[in-house]
């Protein structure tokens, strides 16, 4: 007989060993630790089984042995990695995978026995007003391959008023939810989510080309240039789209839910940054997007800000080069309008555009007369001062000035030189590449459009044909080919593959010559800085260089003495009649003979008898007017005042015709030169000098004011 204690454990089970952990606790020296246990409960047990069969009864061995089932030793006993150890309702479906794994954690087990246990836990799923949806993998890949190229799947289909994909066929009380197979909700949803993102913002860039399309030719070029560049960015990364996995091929250890989902990364960025750049970004409504802005300043400060933002950030180089091609194609109208405002790169000065803004679609010179010399002063008004934000600052200082400049100086000179040959450097326009930024940099600019690597995909019969027989190429199209498709699939091709060569060639980062885009942009705007320098400094000499005849030049300086003797009141001559024919310092019944004298001295004559009878009629004429202290007699003819207008207007030019003659001899003999420029300089000054007469207000016209008016008068 055993003691008591001997025979306690043969009466119970062996001790169960922990079959869980709980973090955190060390892996490795935690399942060496169980490890130990099972094997010292097993050495035990089995110790108190060989005591026993010591004492037992010798009978006992003649009875037949009974193989009971015991499940803890067959747990500790069997070999792992032949069945899996999860034990659930799900391994009763026939696909529950028996294989067993290596850790006992349920995440990294198979992705359905990961998704029953989730079902099983997550409260959510059962909630009546969640509507839940379950797909495959496959199924699901080709549903989002039709989202990203902008069409409706069975899942998903597009909401017109909110310019989203939302779910399909789910009611208004409850909520979409796709749940992938061996997905929880958070994984399906945020693999899902990128696929729905590409698919709204290409569907809200197509909405606004559309709006773009509709618009009026009266915007001008650049809004066209826009769109233009809208649909061929659109037309690339469909094309793109339509070439990424899947094609039409089930999963494979390749091409993993994973790595296609990783593989349209580049795509989702790309989209984000175009839909920021139109305010188009997915969280906002059609409510909030931004007003559109047609001038040519916004569009092209817009793209440059992002351009720039984006090479400061370091982007993808593809979202760097449609920006940069966006930014090129839609400013080459504008810099060229910009060049000819200043005559640069034009020949025919009068097709130029003047104006910026607003006003530089417009043809200032439209509604010009010929000889109508006023119509310069219209025009240097519709001259506009706002450009975009990135010219540089010494192009936006002499800008404006440049463009004055040029219409001076056609009216002033039009066979000018600088007027003929204004092209010298090519033409302004941007350029990415590092072999064109070399040859900028020393100073050789290429002379024509180079926007694009290839502008434009010249077909074999357009080759094969002359000009004259273009008409007749549609006879050499295949029976049952539309001429229309033809043409605008060719159209498509050229436009992406334009983009295509482009992005090809355009550099990871800009040279070091020009580390930053305000570098580069300064190189490509340096040869107008140079040409509106020039210009400014031109018309200058024109006005201040003498001329020997007067076509050569504008007699600058005569203009000035003029100017300086009559407005100044620095001619003698002129000063002196002035006075004579305003102001008087006789006494009542006295002649005031100093405006006749002065005219008897300017003639170079002596007084004869006749001018002295006619001064003595003046006298006794004057003798019967009323007299005004201080003012001259011949303001009061007509006794009145204040005197006529026209009176005292003839009297006024009387007095600038009179003096001219001295004036000139007198002032202008030290201008140098023949007397040809100078007599046109007279001669223009006859017409152009004048007095400005301006009318008495009703309070002007008070008895004070009147110098007829006598004293008791006010009494």
């Amino acid at each position: 007989m055993l003691p008591d204690d001997m025979q306690a454990p043969l009466l119970s089970l062996s001790p169960l060993p922990r079959q869980f952990l709980v973090p955190p606790l060390n892996p490795i020296m935690d399942t060496l630790q169980r490890t130990q246990e099972i094997k010292s409960t097993s050495l035990l047990f089995q110790s108190h089984l060989e005591l026993g069969s010591l004492v037992a009864d010798p009978l006992l061995n003649l009875r037949p042995k009974i193989p009971v089932y015991d499940f803890w030793r067959n747990a500790s006993t069997r070999n792992l990695g032949i069945k899996n150890k999860a034990q659930s309702w799900d391994r009763l479906r026939p696909s529950h995978p028996d294989q067993a794994f290596s850790t006992g954690f349920l995440s990294e087990q198979d992705d359905l026995v990961l998704a029953a246990a989730r079902y099983h836990v997550n409260l959510r799923l059962l909630d009546p007003k969640v509507e839940m949806t379950y797909i495959t993998q496959c199924n699901t890949l080709n549903a989002l391959k039709r989202i990203v190229l902008g069409t409706s799947s069975v899942y998903h289909t597009w909401n017109p008023e909110a310019e989203r994909f939302i779910q399909a066929g789910v009611e208004d009380n409850k909520t979409g939810c796709i749940l992938i197979d061996g997905k929880d909700e958070v994984v399906s949803q945020s693999l899902i989510s990128r696929f729905i993102a590409i698919g709204t913002l290409l569907r809200r860039l197509e909405t606004f080309l559309t709006f773009l399309r509709a618009r009026s030719a009266q915007d001008g070029p650049a809004v066209h240039a826009y769109a233009h560049a809208l649909a061929t960015i659109i037309t690339y990364l469909r094309h793109s789209l339509a070439k990424c996995p899947p094609v039409n091929d089930p999963l494979s250890p390749q091409n993993t839910l994973t790595a296609i989902w990783m593989h349209y990364e580049i795509y989702e960025e790309t989209f984000v940054a175009l839909a920021g750049l139109y305010g188009r970004d997915e969280h906002k409504t059609p409510e909030e997007y931004p007003t559109f802005d047609p001038s040519p300043v916004a569009l092209l400060s817009s793209i440059y800000t992002h351009l720039e933002r984006h090479i400061e950030r370091q982007s993808p180089r593809i979202i760097v080069a449609i920006f940069a091609f966006m930014l090129t194609h839609v400013s080459h109208d504008y810099l060229q309008q910009i060049s000819r405002s200043v005559g640069y790169g034009m020949d025919s000065l009068k097709k130029a555009s003047r104006g910026t803004g607003k006003a530089l679609n417009k043809d200032p010179f439209e509604n010009e007369e010929e000889g109508n010399e006023e119509d310069i002063f219209d025009i240097l008004e519709r001259v506009g001062e706002t450009f975009p934000k990135f010219f540089p600052r010494r192009l936006l200082d002499i800008l404006p000035a440049a463009q004055k400049s040029l219409i001076l100086l056609e009216r002033a000179q039009p066979d000018h030189p600088m007027l003929r040959h204004t092209m010298t450097q090519g033409t302004i326009q941007w350029f990415w590449t590092e072999s064109l930024i070399q040859m900028a940099w020393k100073g050789h600019y290429s002379s024509g459009w180079s926007g694009t690597v290839v502008d434009s995909v010249t077909s074999v019969e357009e080759l094969c044909h002359n000009q004259e027989l273009a008409i007749f190429r549609v006879f050499d199209l295949e029976p049952g080919t539309n001429p229309a498709t033809s043409t605008a699939l060719a159209k498509a091709q050229s436009m992406t593959q334009s983009l295509q060569s482009f992005i090809d060639v355009f550099p990871a980062s800009l040279p070091s010559i020009t580390p930053t885009l305000s570098h580069l942009t300064s190189l490509v705007f340096a040869p107008l800085v140079d040409h509106a320098s020039t210009l400014s400094a031109t018309l200058l000499d024109l006005f201040l260089t003498p001329s020997s005849t007067a076509q050569d030049g504008l007699n600058f300086e005569a203009h000035l003495t003029l100017l300086h003797s009559y407005l100044l009141l620095t001619s003698p001559p002129f000063k002196a009649r002035l006075a004579a024919a305003l102001f008087s310092d006789t006494a009542a019944g006295e002649v005031d003979t100093r405006v006749h004298g002065l005219a008897i001295l300017s003639s170079g004559r002596k007084p004869h008898t006749k001018q002295t009878a006619s001064i003595d009629r003046l006298s006794q004429q004057q003798q019967q007017r009323p007299w005004a202290v201080g003012l001259a007699p011949s303001l009061l003819e007509r006794e009145t005042w204040p005197p006529v207008g026209a009176d005292l207007s003839f009297l006024l030019r009387t007095v600038i015709v009179d003096s001219i003659d001295n004036c000139w001899n007198r002032n202008f003999a030290g201008c140098g030169g023949d007397e040809k420029p100078r007599s046109c300089v007279l001669e223009e000054a006859e017409y152009r000098l004048g007095f400005a007469i301006r009318d008495l207000s009703t309070s002007g016209r008070d008895k004070w004011l009147n110098p007829l008016c006598e004293w008791f008068s006010f009494c």
